[in-house]
């Protein structure tokens, strides 16, 4: 299954850039939640259907997985932008103090 590998990469992402969500507790929930609730109890019933081969069943489940990968990427988008974010202040601030050096320090 196609959906289940992006998920997993999606997960990685974010998973792989935990340490940037420390002060944003509120991106920890739904990753936690994914991961020991969801997918897990997803698969299970997923698992208990007979017919797994049932295009409705594979359906749902891929649809079920996309909804996943669409969170674990706006999250993962989130920490992106808090990373340019920083890179945008810490431009600003170094323009602030060396574009306009005082007339006897420019050069001519």
């Amino acid at each position: 299954m196609n959906s289940s590998k992006s998920l997993e990469n999606a997960l990685r992402l974010v998973l792989n850039n935990w340490h940037h969500l420390v002060n944003y507790p509120e991106h920890h929930v739904p990753v936690r939640s994914m991961i020991g609730y969801y997918i897990p109890g997803l698969i299970d019933a997923y698992l208990k259907i007979p017919g797994r081969n049932d295009p409705r069943a594979v359906e749902d489940l891929v649809s079920a997985f996309g909804l996943l990968e669409d969170k674990s990427m706006k999250i993962f988008n989130a920490i992106q932008q808090e990373g340019r974010n920083n890179l945008e202040d810490h431009g600003r601030e170094l323009r602030s103090k060396f574009v306009h050096l005082p007339d006897d320090i420019e050069e001519d």
